[in-house]
């Protein structure tokens, strides 16, 4: 004997479904000039075009100081300034499931998520010691709109939101190895 068997069918819709798309456009242009033998200057510009929230073109500088004081050491200096773009996923997520909570102003729907622009500062040095480098790295980030995801709403909905200001700082070191082969 044979059970019967059933189908059950579920049709589910999103009301508040929409199609999103971001583009960003970029071009970078360096140039190096070598002040002297031990001492290197770089400098350039990065053009952004942003299509999402808004359509806007950045445009940001960076630039690096390298002085060599000897064959085996290499002190560095640096600044760049870099855009992210808001996540695609923020602009299909509903801006309302953050209004009343502490990532945007009181109101009816919550803001859509900005840009985020970073001021990043780099210092650091190398230093050659037979087949092994050793480095020191320190930077600090400023973050404008500094972009996050929380879970906001009934649903816990993961959304995208912006704090007005970040900054992070952090000391790298690392020591690497050089060798011919892996294996004989």
């Amino acid at each position: 004997m044979c059970a019967e068997r059933k189908s059950i069918g579920t049709v589910i819709t999103f009301a508040s479904a929409r199609l999103t798309a971001a583009r960003k456009d970029s071009l970078f242009v360096r140039d190096e000039f070598r002040a002297s033998d031990n001492v290197t200057l770089n400098l350039g510009r990065r053009v952004d075009h942003l299509t999402r929230p808004a359509e806007t073109t950045r445009f940001s500088p960076h630039a690096s100081f390298v002085w060599k004081p000897d064959a085996e050491t290499t002190v560095h200096l640096g600044y760049a300034r870099y855009v992210l773009p808001t996540p695609n996923e923020a602009a299909s997520a509903g801006t309302a499931a953050v209004a009343a909570t502490s990532a945007c102003l009181p109101g009816p729907v919550g803001n859509e998520a900005s840009r985020e622009t970073d001021d990043c500062f780099d210092i650091g040095a190398q230093r050659a010691l037979g087949s092994f480098t050793a480095a020191i790295d320190a930077y600090w980030r400023k973050a404008r709109n500094l972009i996050d995801e929380g879970r906001f709403g009934a649903a816990g909905e993961m959304v995208a939101f912006n704090y007005d200001r970040g900054r992070f700082r952090g000391i790298e070191l690392s020591m690497t190895h050089r060798a011919s082969r892996l294996s004989g």
